[in-house]
Protein backbone atom coordinates (compact mmCIF):
# COMPACT_ATOMS: atom_id res chain seq x y z
CA UNK A 1 0.00 0.00 0.00
CA UNK A 2 2.55 2.54 -1.19
CA UNK A 3 0.59 4.68 -3.62
CA UNK A 4 2.59 7.86 -4.04
CA UNK A 5 0.87 11.12 -3.17
CA UNK A 6 1.94 14.51 -4.42
CA UNK A 7 4.36 15.98 -1.87
CA UNK A 8 4.99 19.71 -1.92
CA UNK A 9 7.37 21.45 0.48
CA UNK A 10 6.28 24.92 1.48
CA UNK A 11 5.40 27.04 4.44
CA UNK A 12 2.50 25.29 6.08
CA UNK A 13 -0.80 26.86 5.01
CA UNK A 14 -3.89 25.46 6.73
CA UNK A 15 -7.47 25.57 5.47
CA UNK A 16 -10.13 25.31 8.15
CA UNK A 17 -13.66 23.97 8.06
CA UNK A 18 -15.94 24.65 10.98
CA UNK A 19 -16.23 21.62 13.28
CA UNK A 20 -13.98 19.50 11.04
CA UNK A 21 -12.03 16.89 12.97
CA UNK A 22 -8.31 17.44 13.46
CA UNK A 23 -5.38 15.13 14.20
CA UNK A 24 -5.34 14.68 17.99
CA UNK A 25 -2.06 15.66 19.67
CA UNK A 26 -0.65 16.53 16.24
CA UNK A 27 1.92 18.81 17.84
CA UNK A 28 3.03 16.04 20.21
CA UNK A 29 2.48 18.27 23.23
CA UNK A 30 1.04 15.65 25.58
CA UNK A 31 3.08 12.69 26.83
CA UNK A 32 1.54 10.63 29.58
CA UNK A 33 4.48 8.22 29.08
CA UNK A 34 7.90 9.52 28.04
CA UNK A 35 8.18 7.15 25.06
CA UNK A 36 4.57 7.31 23.88
CA UNK A 37 2.72 10.56 23.10
CA UNK A 38 -0.94 10.55 24.10
CA UNK A 39 -3.14 9.23 21.29
CA UNK A 40 -0.26 7.64 19.35
CA UNK A 41 1.29 4.17 19.34
CA UNK A 42 5.08 3.65 19.15
CA UNK A 43 7.46 0.68 19.06
CA UNK A 44 8.41 1.40 22.67
CA UNK A 45 4.73 1.66 23.63
CA UNK A 46 3.88 -1.67 22.01
CA UNK A 47 6.50 -3.40 24.18
CA UNK A 48 5.77 -1.21 27.22
CA UNK A 49 9.37 -0.14 27.75
CA UNK A 50 11.68 2.74 26.76
CA UNK A 51 13.71 1.07 24.02
CA UNK A 52 15.16 4.12 22.30
CA UNK A 53 12.91 4.10 19.22
CA UNK A 54 10.88 7.08 20.45
CA UNK A 55 11.93 10.24 22.27
CA UNK A 56 10.09 13.36 23.36
CA UNK A 57 12.30 16.14 22.01
CA UNK A 58 11.71 19.41 23.87
CA UNK A 59 14.62 21.22 22.20
CA UNK A 60 14.44 20.43 18.48
CA UNK A 61 10.87 21.33 17.52
CA UNK A 62 8.82 23.62 15.28
CA UNK A 63 6.18 24.86 17.71
CA UNK A 64 4.80 24.17 21.16
CA UNK A 65 6.70 22.23 23.81
CA UNK A 66 7.92 19.17 21.92
CA UNK A 67 8.32 17.17 18.74
CA UNK A 68 8.58 13.39 18.39
CA UNK A 69 11.92 11.80 17.49
CA UNK A 70 11.80 8.38 15.82
CA UNK A 71 14.95 6.27 15.44
CA UNK A 72 15.34 2.99 13.53
CA UNK A 73 17.20 0.35 15.53
CA UNK A 74 17.48 -3.38 16.20
CA UNK A 75 15.61 -5.01 19.06
CA UNK A 76 17.03 -7.84 21.14
CA UNK A 77 13.52 -9.12 21.86
CA UNK A 78 13.03 -9.92 18.15
CA UNK A 79 16.53 -10.20 16.63
CA UNK A 80 15.13 -11.98 13.58
CA UNK A 81 13.40 -8.74 12.59
CA UNK A 82 16.70 -6.96 11.90
CA UNK A 83 16.52 -3.16 11.97
CA UNK A 84 13.02 -2.03 12.97
CA UNK A 85 11.77 1.36 11.79
CA UNK A 86 11.12 4.04 14.38
CA UNK A 87 7.35 4.43 14.19
CA UNK A 88 4.56 6.73 15.35
CA UNK A 89 1.05 5.44 14.55
CA UNK A 90 -2.09 7.43 15.32
CA UNK A 91 -4.36 5.42 17.59
CA UNK A 92 -3.54 2.19 19.41
CA UNK A 93 -1.51 -0.91 18.66
CA UNK A 94 -0.95 -4.42 19.98
CA UNK A 95 1.70 -7.09 19.43
CA UNK A 96 0.59 -10.69 19.05
CA UNK A 97 1.66 -13.64 16.97
CA UNK A 98 4.94 -11.99 16.06
CA UNK A 99 3.28 -9.03 14.31
CA UNK A 100 2.05 -5.61 15.46
CA UNK A 101 -1.54 -4.61 14.72
CA UNK A 102 -2.58 -0.95 14.37
CA UNK A 103 -6.15 0.29 14.91
CA UNK A 104 -6.34 4.02 14.14
CA UNK A 105 -8.99 6.34 15.59
CA UNK A 106 -12.68 7.07 14.91
CA UNK A 107 -12.86 9.70 12.17
CA UNK A 108 -15.77 10.80 9.98
CA UNK A 109 -14.40 13.54 7.71
CA UNK A 110 -12.71 13.81 4.31
CA UNK A 111 -9.75 16.22 4.68
CA UNK A 112 -8.20 17.77 1.58
CA UNK A 113 -4.61 18.10 2.76
CA UNK A 114 -2.24 16.63 5.34
CA UNK A 115 0.24 19.15 6.78
CA UNK A 116 3.30 18.31 8.86
CA UNK A 117 6.84 19.44 9.64
CA UNK A 118 9.75 17.02 9.62
CA UNK A 119 13.52 16.71 9.81
CA UNK A 120 15.29 13.58 8.57
CA UNK A 121 18.82 12.24 8.63
CA UNK A 122 20.28 8.80 7.98
CA UNK A 123 23.80 7.32 8.12
CA UNK A 124 23.04 5.22 5.04
CA UNK A 125 20.78 4.87 2.01
CA UNK A 126 17.51 5.00 3.90
CA UNK A 127 14.20 6.82 3.42
CA UNK A 128 11.60 7.99 5.91
CA UNK A 129 7.92 7.96 5.06
CA UNK A 130 4.36 8.83 5.98
CA UNK A 131 1.29 6.70 5.32
CA UNK A 132 -2.38 7.64 5.66
CA UNK A 133 -5.45 5.43 5.39
CA UNK A 134 -9.11 6.35 5.76
CA UNK A 135 -11.42 3.36 6.21
CA UNK A 136 -15.12 2.69 5.96
CA UNK A 137 -16.05 -0.36 8.02
CA UNK A 138 -16.92 -3.35 5.91
CA UNK A 139 -15.61 -1.86 2.66
CA UNK A 140 -12.39 -1.01 0.88
CA UNK A 141 -10.35 1.97 2.10
CA UNK A 142 -11.79 5.34 1.15
CA UNK A 143 -8.22 6.61 0.80
CA UNK A 144 -4.92 4.74 1.17
CA UNK A 145 -1.34 5.49 0.28
CA UNK A 146 2.04 6.71 1.40
CA UNK A 147 5.02 8.77 0.34
CA UNK A 148 8.76 8.62 1.02
CA UNK A 149 10.46 11.52 2.79
CA UNK A 150 14.02 12.43 1.86
CA UNK A 151 16.82 13.82 4.00
CA UNK A 152 16.59 17.51 4.90
CA UNK A 153 20.21 18.61 5.50
CA UNK A 154 19.57 19.03 9.22
CA UNK A 155 16.76 21.49 8.52
CA UNK A 156 13.07 21.36 9.37
CA UNK A 157 10.87 21.12 6.27
CA UNK A 158 7.23 22.22 6.32
CA UNK A 159 5.36 19.96 3.94
CA UNK A 160 1.88 19.19 2.73
CA UNK A 161 0.36 16.20 0.99
CA UNK A 162 -2.62 16.83 -1.29
CA UNK A 163 -5.19 14.13 -0.52
CA UNK A 164 -8.16 15.09 -2.69
CA UNK A 165 -7.13 13.32 -5.94
CA UNK A 166 -6.43 10.10 -4.03
CA UNK A 167 -9.89 9.32 -2.67
CA UNK A 168 -11.07 6.06 -4.17
CA UNK A 169 -14.74 6.43 -3.25
CA UNK A 170 -17.30 9.02 -2.18
CA UNK A 171 -17.98 7.22 1.11
CA UNK A 172 -17.65 8.95 4.47
CA UNK A 173 -14.93 7.14 6.44
CA UNK A 174 -15.22 6.05 10.04
CA UNK A 175 -11.56 5.29 10.87
CA UNK A 176 -8.27 7.14 10.33
CA UNK A 177 -4.73 5.76 10.47
CA UNK A 178 -1.63 7.95 10.05
CA UNK A 179 1.87 6.50 10.44
CA UNK A 180 5.32 8.10 10.33
CA UNK A 181 8.34 5.86 9.74
CA UNK A 182 12.04 6.61 10.28
CA UNK A 183 12.62 3.84 7.70
CA UNK A 184 9.98 3.32 5.02
CA UNK A 185 9.83 -0.39 4.18
CA UNK A 186 9.90 -1.42 0.50
CA UNK A 187 11.52 1.90 -0.49
CA UNK A 188 15.06 1.47 0.88
CA UNK A 189 16.84 -0.85 3.34
CA UNK A 190 16.20 -0.04 6.98
CA UNK A 191 19.34 1.59 8.40
CA UNK A 192 20.17 1.64 12.09
CA UNK A 193 20.33 5.20 13.33
CA UNK A 194 17.99 6.74 10.74
CA UNK A 195 16.27 9.57 12.60
CA UNK A 196 12.98 11.30 11.83
CA UNK A 197 11.58 14.22 13.84
CA UNK A 198 7.92 15.15 13.29
CA UNK A 199 5.86 18.08 14.53
CA UNK A 200 2.75 20.13 13.72
CA UNK A 201 0.65 17.38 12.09
CA UNK A 202 -2.75 18.65 11.00
CA UNK A 203 -5.40 18.48 8.32
CA UNK A 204 -6.52 21.15 5.89
CA UNK A 205 -10.13 21.52 4.80
CA UNK A 206 -10.49 23.74 1.74
CA UNK A 207 -13.41 26.16 1.94
CA UNK A 208 -14.53 28.72 -0.60
CA UNK A 209 -13.98 32.33 0.51
CA UNK A 210 -16.46 33.14 3.25
CA UNK A 211 -17.93 36.32 4.73
CA UNK A 212 -18.10 34.65 8.14
CA UNK A 213 -14.41 35.32 8.83
CA UNK A 214 -13.90 36.89 12.26
CA UNK A 215 -12.23 40.11 11.15
CA UNK A 216 -10.07 41.34 14.02
CA UNK A 217 -9.01 44.27 11.83
CA UNK A 218 -12.31 46.14 12.18
CA UNK A 219 -10.59 48.75 14.33
CA UNK A 220 -7.42 48.82 12.25
CA UNK A 221 -5.71 46.03 14.20
CA UNK A 222 -4.22 44.41 11.08
CA UNK A 223 -3.18 46.21 7.92
CA UNK A 224 -2.25 44.40 4.70
CA UNK A 225 -0.65 46.54 1.99
CA UNK A 226 -0.01 47.64 -0.73
CA UNK A 227 -3.05 46.93 -2.86
CA UNK A 228 -2.42 46.51 -5.72
CA UNK A 229 0.96 44.88 -5.05
CA UNK A 230 3.77 43.65 -7.24
CA UNK A 231 6.62 41.94 -5.36
CA UNK A 232 5.81 41.99 -1.64
CA UNK A 233 2.89 42.17 0.76
CA UNK A 234 3.34 43.83 4.15
CA UNK A 235 1.36 42.78 7.22
CA UNK A 236 1.35 45.17 10.18
CA UNK A 237 -0.61 44.87 13.43
CA UNK A 238 -0.76 46.27 16.94
CA UNK A 239 -0.67 42.72 18.29
CA UNK A 240 1.94 39.99 17.95
CA UNK A 241 1.10 37.78 14.95
CA UNK A 242 4.06 35.41 15.38
CA UNK A 243 2.95 31.91 14.37
CA UNK A 244 -0.07 33.15 12.41
CA UNK A 245 -0.34 31.97 8.79
CA UNK A 246 -0.74 34.23 5.76
CA UNK A 247 -2.02 32.45 2.64
CA UNK A 248 -2.72 33.73 -0.85
CA UNK A 249 -5.42 32.06 -2.96
CA UNK A 250 -6.35 32.50 -6.59
CA UNK A 251 -9.97 33.19 -7.54
CA UNK A 252 -10.76 29.45 -7.50
CA UNK A 253 -9.73 29.17 -3.84
CA UNK A 254 -6.47 27.33 -4.57
CA UNK A 255 -3.59 28.37 -2.30
CA UNK A 256 -0.70 29.62 -4.44
CA UNK A 257 1.68 30.75 -1.70
CA UNK A 258 1.76 30.98 2.07
CA UNK A 259 4.06 32.06 4.89
CA UNK A 260 4.25 32.02 8.67
CA UNK A 261 4.14 35.51 10.18
CA UNK A 262 6.90 36.50 12.59
CA UNK A 263 5.59 39.32 14.79
CA UNK A 264 3.81 42.65 14.65
CA UNK A 265 5.24 43.29 11.17
CA UNK A 266 5.98 40.73 8.43
CA UNK A 267 6.74 40.76 4.72
CA UNK A 268 5.63 38.06 2.27
CA UNK A 269 7.32 37.65 -1.11
CA UNK A 270 4.81 37.39 -3.98
CA UNK A 271 7.21 38.18 -6.83
CA UNK A 272 6.71 34.76 -8.44
CA UNK A 273 2.94 35.18 -8.77
CA UNK A 274 1.46 36.37 -12.05
CA UNK A 275 -0.66 39.50 -12.30
CA UNK A 276 -4.35 39.14 -11.53
CA UNK A 277 -6.86 39.10 -8.70
CA UNK A 278 -6.20 37.15 -5.51
CA UNK A 279 -7.56 36.57 -2.02
CA UNK A 280 -5.48 36.61 1.15
CA UNK A 281 -6.39 35.02 4.45
CA UNK A 282 -4.75 35.21 7.87
CA UNK A 283 -5.31 32.38 10.36
CA UNK A 284 -4.23 32.30 14.01
CA UNK A 285 -2.24 29.58 15.80
CA UNK A 286 -5.37 27.46 16.25
CA UNK A 287 -6.06 27.77 12.50
CA UNK A 288 -9.07 30.05 13.03
CA UNK A 289 -9.43 32.64 10.24
CA UNK A 290 -9.06 36.21 11.55
CA UNK A 291 -8.89 38.33 8.39
CA UNK A 292 -9.63 37.82 4.70
CA UNK A 293 -9.92 40.16 1.74
CA UNK A 294 -9.20 40.59 -1.96
CA UNK A 295 -6.19 42.23 -3.57
CA UNK A 296 -4.60 42.55 -6.98
CA UNK A 297 -1.11 41.89 -8.31
CA UNK A 298 0.24 44.15 -11.04
CA UNK A 299 3.52 43.81 -12.94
Amino acid sequence: MKTKFTLLTAFVATFVALNAQQVPNGGFENWGISYKPDGWATVDGIFGSPLGFTTKDTVDKVEGSASIKLVSDSLSLVPQAGVIPGLASLGTATYAGGQPAFYGIPFAFRPDTLFFSYKYSTPGADTAGVQIVLFKSGSSPVLAGGIPLGTTNNQWVNAYVILTPNYSSAATPDTLLIQFFASFNDVAPNVKGSTLLVDRVRFGYVNPPSTSIANVADNGTISVYPNPASDIINIAADVNLAGYTFEVMDVTGKVVTAATLTGETSTVNISELTKGNYIYRITDKSNAPVKQSKFAIVK
